[in-house]
């Protein structure tokens, strides 16, 4: 395999199983669980990207569609966000604040 970009040889190819323990964040917003799915980096259990040693590019053609599930969360009561300092929650997750609301994307707030 040789880099798509500057043609080295130098690939060094990454198989990382996490199960539901990887944190990701995309646009500002993290995520605890399984590895999104990204073609050409992960998926799944798996991040599985390829780097050249030469010149840092990630292997695969790209740009690529962004992961799914990364929508802006706010509480369905009060419309604050996510505290930044604790656990990322996810969709239906308590809001932190005492108003008995939830975290729904954005748009369904």
């Amino acid at each position: 395999m040789s880099c798509d970009s500057c043609g080295s040889d130098r690939i060094l190819s990454l198989n990382a199983k996490c199960s539901d323990r990887c944190t990701a964040s995309f646009n500002g917003v993290h995520r605890e669980g399984y590895a999104p799915s990204v073609a050409n980096v992960s998926g799944g259990d798996y991040v599985t990207p390829s780097v050249c040693l030469e010149c840092g590019k990630v292997q695969g053609s790209f740009p690529v569609e962004g992961p799914e599930g990364f929508d802006k969360l706010v509480c369905s009561e009060c419309g604050d966000g996510p505290d930044a300092w604790k656990r990322s929650p996810i969709q239906g997750d308590d809001c932190h604040n005492e108003c008995r609301g939830y975290y729904v994307p954005e748009e369904e707030a």
